[in-house]
């Protein structure tokens, strides 16, 4: 690639930031090394976009960078990585609107004075004490419904 050693250890640890691979451990102390160690993969989509950003522009720094395939060029992995944010954005936003909806949906369920199993409950009662509604008892118990702690 024509880049210096320096330089190639940059681009190396980018890569490995974004593939998840795990730095080497060092032969010393290995007994206390599952104990002492603390995670940081940044495995996240979040992170790897991050990191694909770093990666360009770093590329896009060294004037020596041309690869020989295009796909790999700078200003492609810059395109990629604008794709990947606003792919993140949406997905983010989503989600966001997914945890909204859901605790909305509980509030309305569980949390309401006048909430689910308030009203159930008295009906299941209800349809119990009817004389000649057995069958329509049986459909009604079968329906679970529970708290949420």
């Amino acid at each position: 690639m024509g880049l210096s050693a320096p330089e190639n250890e940059n681009v190396l640890a980018i890569v490995k930031k974004i593939r998840g691979d795990q730095p080497v451990r060092r032969a010393d102390n290995l007994e206390n090394a599952e104990t002492e160690s603390i995670s940081n993969a940044q495995l996240s989509y979040t992170s790897r976009a991050t990191h694909l950003q770093t990666l360009t522009s770093l590329l896009s720094s060294y004037p020596a960078y041309a690869p020989n395939e295009e796909e790999l060029s700078a200003a492609k992995l810059a395109n990629f990585y604008n794709n990947l944010k606003n792919l993140n954005d949406e997905a983010a936003n989503k989600t966001f609107a997914l945890i909204t909806a859901r605790k909305e949906r509980n509030d309305l369920l569980y949390y309401n004075p006048g909430n689910l199993l308030s009203l159930v409950n008295p009906i299941k009662d209800y349809i119990k004490s009817v004389e000649g509604a057995n069958a329509y008892y049986k459909a009604a118990v079968a329906l679970k419904f529970k708290t949420i702690q």
